[in-house]
């Protein structure tokens, strides 16, 4: 699981990188290759409700999804790089990112040969910083 904090009003930043149970990194299925859909569901965690609070609508795999991979904002895990890369805006959170709370992001990663991968990644949001 990728884990991070951001301040209050901070836009979170998704950076993985996604691979084939051979290791391979995944590339996006328009070019020939694996990856064929996503889907996010945000969930607080400090609620325990369950409830997706996922706003932000679809998301389009060729807006998110690179086939080279990539070391730029901020990757630091590594020299190879993601080649998943999504942006969640507060006002993409039902009810808006409450500081001191813990979010939990799943993306659904559907590929054309091996089902579907989950990428995990925990946000938590600091109290009284940001806006």
């Amino acid at each position: 699981m990728i884990r991070s904090t951001y301040p209050e009003g901070a836009v979170w930043i998704t950076l993985a990188r996604v691979v084939d149970p051979s290791g391979t990194a995944l590339v996006y299925a328009a070019g020939g290759g694996e990856a064929v859909s996503i889907a996010l569901k945000i969930y607080d965690v400090s609620l325990q409700d369950n409830v997706d609070r996922w706003a932000g609508g679809s998301i389009t795999i060729g807006s998110v999804w690179f086939d080279t991979l990539l070391t730029t904002y901020g990757w630091g895990a590594d020299a190879e790089g993601y080649n998943l890369r999504h942006l969640v805006s507060p006002g993409d959170v039902t009810g808006g990112c409450s500081g001191g709370h813990v979010y939990k992001l799943e993306y659904r990663v559907t590929t054309a040969s091996f089902g579907v991968y989950v990428v995990e990644h925990a946000v938590t949001v600091s109290a009284g910083i940001g806006t």
